[in-house]
């Protein structure tokens, strides 16, 4: 029979196992807990993805179901009719020009010993027409000049000239203007 040599540090009697130290069983159980967690937020994500996908193709449901009501097609077409209105309105709003800064404008130019007595404007053509009455022709003549050496004034015309029994003359002043002219006394 073959022996065995026993080793130094066998023994037959069995002795107590070393205890493990108690931060390292805690340590154990805490590694799990980061799985625990995400497992946790998979399974939440999951149903919370289900839950809209669901909710999802119940809204989709209901917009085709709202589209194909003729009540609500009508209903839409009221918008958008509304909603063009509204448009064009506000292209209007932009496109306005306030008219009553012509007034400033012949306020500037017109001579002391003249007055208007009417006036007609075309916004189209920038054309203004006044009819009115001056003191003597140098007046008249003198509100030509400064009509003519305007710089926003063009192609000004003086015409239907009679003279009246009291020595005034009316007459009929027509001419161009710039339409920036309104643009900007409408800013001040």
């Amino acid at each position: 029979m073959i022996f065995f040599k026993p080793k130094s540090n066998f023994k037959i009697i069995p002795t107590e196992k070393a205890a493990e130290p108690k931060w390292q069983r805690i340590l154990f159980f805490c590694s799990f807990l980061p799985l625990i967690f995400i497992g946790a937020v998979y399974f939440y994500v999951f149903n919370k993805i289900n839950s809209l996908n669901k909710e999802k193709e119940f809204l989709q449901g209901q917009i085709i179901t709202i589209s194909v009501d003729p009540k609500n097609q009508a209903e839409e077409k009221k918008f958008l009719s509304l909603k063009t209105q509204i448009n064009d309105f506000g292209s209007v709003f932009q496109k306005h020009q306030t008219v009553s800064g012509i007034f400033s404008l012949i306020q500037d130019f017109c001579h002391k010993n003249i007055q208007f007595t009417s006036l007609t404007m075309s916004l189209q053509e920038g054309l203004l027409e006044l009819s009115g009455r001056a003191d003597n022709f140098v007046a008249l003549s003198e509100q030509l000049i400064i009509l003519r050496e305007w710089p926003d004034v063009e192609n000004p015309q003086i015409s239907d000239i009679k003279l009246e029994k009291d020595g005034k003359v009316n007459f009929r002043l027509s001419f161009n203007f710039n339409l920036a002219i309104l643009q900007n006394k409408k800013d001040e």
